[in-house]
């Protein structure tokens, strides 16, 4: 269970890394599924839950889980944007390592299936319990968060993207400084710090194994 919610979590790198999100309009486009939920993966890059929202059904739990989420989102935007700034565009935006990851591109190119007032966009080879649910409104169509998919893995992820985070705020605050000389030893320093992150909070994880103790010395043997 523990490295299905990592894999949730490095996953979301993926999803909002590509730096070629604009920023949404104060009126979304919810005309059609694919460009609904652009407008939700712009607003949650963007870090703006009233963006979100305005692209998104769900409860309040729903949204809460979301406003969780969009802290992420926005921070790993600021890695990318530090990188961009610092290394250029084609090293820059690689420190993440989510050289091939185009959320645009990836809904553009999914296959749209409407069912009345209800669509599912699923990108090649990817089944359809695994894609963007959306539903028809009076506005228009919104993301529908009570299908997202694997929200319960993501709940029990909030701990991780709290700490992973804290990671990517203080990645994007390193490149600034200059800390690293290059886009590939930006990349290999933030791994380390990801791998610390997952492995401090595997530790702290409900059921864990405990630190085993250090065995006793042996007390030195009288000298004759």
């Amino acid at each position: 269970m523990r490295k299905s919610i990592i894999a949730v979590a490095v996953g979301l790198v993926g999803l909002i890394a590509s730096p070629n999100l604009a920023r949404a309009a104060d009126h979304p486009d919810l005309s059609t599924p694919k460009k609904a939920a652009t407008a939700f993966a712009t607003g949650l890059q963007n870090g703006s839950m009233s963006e979100v929202k305005a692209a998104a059904i769900g409860s309040d739990q729903d949204m809460k889980l979301i406003e969780s989420l969009a802290g992420f989102v926005h921070a790993t935007k600021a890695v990318t944007d530090a990188g961009v700034a610092r290394f250029g565009a084609e090293g820059g935006k690689n420190v993440l390592g989510n050289e091939n990851t185009d959320m645009l591109k990836d809904i553009e190119q999914s296959e749209e299936k409407i069912e009345g007032d209800a669509a599912t966009l699923a990108k090649k080879g990817q089944s359809a319990e695994q894609g963007f649910k959306l539903k028809k409104s009076s506005d228009g169509w919104k993301v529908d968060l009570t299908k997202m998919p694997e929200k319960q893995q993501l709940a029990q992820a909030l701990p991780v993207l709290k700490s992973m985070q804290k990671v990517m705020n203080d990645a994007a605050a390193d490149i600034k400084a200059g800390k690293y000389k290059t886009a590939a030893e930006a990349k290999q320093g933030i791994q380390a710090q990801m791998v610390a992150a997952f492995a401090s909070q595997a530790k702290s994880a409900p059921g864990a194994a405990p630190e085993p103790e250090p065995a006793p010395q042996k007390p030195d043997a009288p000298s004759k």
